[in-house]
């Protein structure tokens, strides 16, 4: 999952259909754990912070670590007070976070990313035991807003079992259910398949496949992905029962990506 969730949040060679394929796997006997950083390698903060690994400290003459790192800088190498870069790097953030938990593996943050911990571009920092590798829980009071984001994105993915079913999606209606389990869109409702070149995408998930314990089933869930440049369109399919789109959460607000008020929507603009 790494490799190419990193590759195309960062504009690294990764496609669209590589990474849906990640997003609905899942086994019923064998499951997943989705990550895009771990313990091995850079924070999810410097992955977004540097384009390069720095591990001069570690006394290897920056020889040690993975070189395939897939990282972008978002425009200035590591720390940087400018605030279209940092605006950038949070965006990206929330966006690497609503990946993992829309998707059907187990999702898995390293400790301290849910509030930006960085090692300054250091990506095997086993050897430092320092301020350079130790976590400063005091950081999650200074970047409240992402860990609230964090904690609501949990909470949302808790709230919808079709986000996390037990057996792998088949993208068709197999359970007559009206609608497929996953279904694909793009500027135009149900494609099925996204050229290389494609960099919008609209994924959704019929809540009637998922049961909750009080036998209610789920909503039905669209998320919509942009990894280009600029806004991209997305149709949103036509519901049942009179039922109408909402919309929940945005991750290129900054504040507050999930609204207080849902808001009513005929279609989908998204931003990187």
């Amino acid at each position: 999952y790494l490799y190419p969730a990193r590759k195309i949040l960062n504009r690294q060679g990764g496609t669209v259909s590589a990474f849906l394929d990640q997003q609905r796997k899942q086994h019923e006997q064998l499951g997943f754990v989705n990550y895009i950083a771990n313990n091995n390698g850079f924070t999810l903060y410097d992955v977004f912070a540097y384009q390069e690994k720095h591990n001069e400290l570690n006394g290897e003459a920056n020889t040690d670590g993975n070189n395939w790192n897939y990282s972008s800088n978002c425009g200035v190498e590591g720390k940087t007070g400018k605030r279209f870069v940092n605006d950038m790097r949070r965006r990206q953030l929330r966006n690497a976070v609503v990946m993992q938990f829309v998707a059907q593996g187990v999702p898995l943050l390293l400790a301290g990313d849910e509030f930006g911990n960085t090692q300054e571009g250091n990506n095997n920092a086993y050897c430092q035991d320092n301020k350079l590798a130790w976590l400063n829980w005091k950081q999650a009071d200074k970047n409240k807003e992402f860990t609230t984001f964090v904690k609501q994105m949990i909470a949302f993915r808790r709230e919808h079992p079709v986000l996390r079913l037990e057996k792998p999606m088949q993208r068709n209606d197999y359970g007559r259910k009206g609608f497929p389990d996953l279904s694909y869109h793009g500027e135009a409702a149900w494609i099925s398949e996204f050229p290389e070149e494609c960099n919008v995408a609209g994924t959704m998930y019929c809540g009637a496949y998922a049961v909750k314990e009080d036998q209610n089933t789920d909503d039905f869930i669209y998320v919509g992905y942009n990894f280009g440049n600029g806004m991209g369109h997305l149709a949103l399919p036509k519901l049942p029962d009179k039922k109408e789109w909402y919309l929940v959460m945005d991750t290129s607000e900054n504040e507050t990506p999930f609204f207080a008020e849902e808001q009513k929507i005929e279609s989908l603009n998204v931003m990187k």
